[in-house]
């Protein structure tokens, strides 16, 4: 597994095991619109990364293990982060934004 891909599987991994405490994950991690509004800009990021359930983890991590493994050959390491965080980032304005 190329290094982009393994590192953004086990962050995935590892917010998700520790967003299993949902006190946690709702004051800290969740898309909550009007926190990202209040200046709470870390949630355009934390939450990417955290997942509901083992089934919806591990969908997801097939999918970036298989799909990240052939982009970050074709566009490189950079490139293939680049592309993961702008895509939550922009995903979660959208969000807060509707």
């Amino acid at each position: 597994m190329p290094p982009a891909v393994g590192g953004l599987v086990l962050a995935v991994l590892g917010t998700s095991l520790l967003g299993q405490l949902v006190h946690l994950v709702a004051e800290y991690g969740l898309l909550f619109a009007p926190a990202v509004l209040e200046g709470q800009l870390w949630r355009l990021v934390s939450y990417g990364l955290l997942h509901q359930s083992l089934a919806h983890i591990t969908a997801n991590l097939l999918f970036v293990a298989y799909t990240g493994y052939h982009l970050e050959r074709a566009l490189g390491r950079l490139a293939l982060l680049l592309l993961f965080f702008a895509s939550v980032v922009t995903g979660g304005l959208l969000s807060a934004l509707m």
